[in-house]
């Protein structure tokens, strides 16, 4: 899987984005080691959202996603230079009981890339899905790289991760909110640590106040399964297990 949207770097010119997962050495962290080719800044607006779409023929029954940050250039190995603005536990980039969707073929709009039936939104089944994700608005304004990690649910324990080019604007001219926002999460990488292979969907740790569960979607101590209710929902996890054993505690956050 790839991002399309926010337009990635490398998309469809130069040393080209892959669909292949971070390894250390031909797809290093960050951003696969592509970011020589701007195919376009998306403008985000700080206090609103942002589209985040995907193309891709292997979808691995969805996962666990973040969205990440940074205003180092050229984007930074130091992955505390990167700080979460947005997680989903499971159901990204599409349901668990997905799989591996069938394929539409090669795209030539996406440089021969395969894609699969997309769903539109950020709830259905069988379809790659789409999110709008949260721009806080006390992020500071200018330019900036966007970056979507994937830990997949099925097959080999693996890290993904796309960056794209953003330009920031309706938010502060300080960094004070971003320094407090926690670290992207590594994993499965040289240097880092791994997961157990049995984990499938994986519960990212410290994955910051906004986001959703792929069972409930969380707002100011409320919760729904209500796809259309999540823009601003905040969740926090009190300790990390294993998916498959369905442990999970919550903190629910009061208005």
């Amino acid at each position: 899987m790839v991002i399309n949207k926010p337009v990635p770097f490398n998309f469809l010119h130069g040393n080209m984005v892959q669909v292949n997962p971070l390894d250390g050495e031909a797809y290093p962290f960050p951003c696969q080691g592509r970011w020589d080719y701007v195919e376009a800044v998306t403008p985000v607006v700080a206090g609103t959202t942002t589209l985040v779409n995907f193309t891709g023929g292997a979808q691995h029954g969805g996962g666990s996603c973040q969205f990440a940050i940074t205003y180092d250039w050229p984007p930074p190995i130091d992955k505390r230079r990167w700080k979460t603005i947005y997680t989903i536990i499971g159901g990204c980039p599409v349901s668990s009981n997905s799989g591996n969707l069938p394929s539409l073929g090669q795209q030539p709009q996406y440089a021969g890339r395969e894609d699969a039936d997309h769903c539109g939104n950020d709830g259905g089944d069988f379809c790659i899905r789409q999110f709008d994700v949260p721009i806080p608005k006390n992020l500071r304004n200018g330019n900036a790289t966007f970056a979507w990690t994937w830990f997949n649910n099925m097959g080999n324990r693996e890290m993904y991760m796309n960056c794209a080019p953003i330009s920031i604007s309706g938010g502060t001219d300080n960094e004070a909110y971003f320094e407090k926002l926690p670290s992207l999460f590594v994993a499965n990488i040289p240097g880092e640590c791994s997961m157990r292979h049995e984990m499938g969907v994986f519960n990212i740790p410290n994955p910051g106040v906004y986001g959703r569960h792929q069972l409930v979607y969380f707002r100011f101590g409320h919760f729904s399964t209500d796809h259309s209710r999540y823009a601003s929902h905040s969740f926090s996890y009190q300790t990390v297990y294993p998916w498959f054993t369905r442990r999970i505690f919550f903190i629910f956050l009061a208005s």
